[in-house]
């Protein structure tokens, strides 16, 4: 998706490949670029921009990579597809992605390293922290705050103007209408705490 992404804005971006662990055939296949190798990939192209690092759901994988990784010289690229929408007065970090159909709304403040997928709405002002993923149809309102590696699921909803902490988990379809402290995983309609 993120290779996907960066083809919709022909002249911007030079594809040089994708790193994976895992051999990836379907996926070379499917996209028509070539897997460079796994993570020791990353080493011996070192003067390259990193578009992006995929991940589901809450785990370390993404910051641990970009903590592990020396700085580019050219940095980690904002991916953002040319078909969605991102006001000029929101701020997008380095190594975030926003896929196709998401909107981002006016004042928003995307932290580094996160993901806005497919259809996602991010409205004004809503502040999402560093390494924070809004899942596919997922909607977050108004003045918002979504901490530091937090999920939001598949199609959930977050009301405006409430504080969700870091590495919390919601769960897809949820509907989150009050605060949630750090480490919870809420899900249901409204949104309830459950176990991980």
């Amino acid at each position: 998706m993120v290779a996907e992404a960066a083809r919709s804005r022909p002249g911007v971006f030079d594809l040089l490949g994708f790193v994976d662990p895992a051999p990836c055939y379907l996926t070379v296949q499917l996209v028509a670029i070539p897997r460079l190798g796994g993570d020791e990939a990353l080493e011996s192209n070192a003067a390259q921009v990193i578009l992006g690092i995929g991940a589901i759901g809450i785990n370390s994988v993404r910051k641990d990579l970009v903590a592990r990784l020396p700085r580019r010289q050219s940095g980690w690229a904002r991916v953002i597809d040319a078909r969605a929408w991102v006001s000029p007065s929101a701020s997008i970090g380095e190594g975030t992605v926003v896929m196709a159909g998401a909107i981002v709304q006016t004042g928003a403040k995307v932290g580094v390293h996160c993901v806005i997928n497919s259809g996602a709405v991010v409205e004004h002002d809503v502040e999402l922290g560093d390494f924070a993923q809004v899942g596919p149809a997922a909607a977050i309102g108004g003045g918002a705050v979504i901490g530091e590696g937090s999920y939001v699921g598949l199609g959930a909803r977050v009301r405006d103007h409430i504080r969700i902490g870091s590495r919390v988990l919601i769960g897809m379809g949820a509907v989150v209408v009050s605060d949630v402290p750090d480490g919870l995983c809420v899900t249901g309609v409204p949104a309830r705490t459950k176990s991980k």
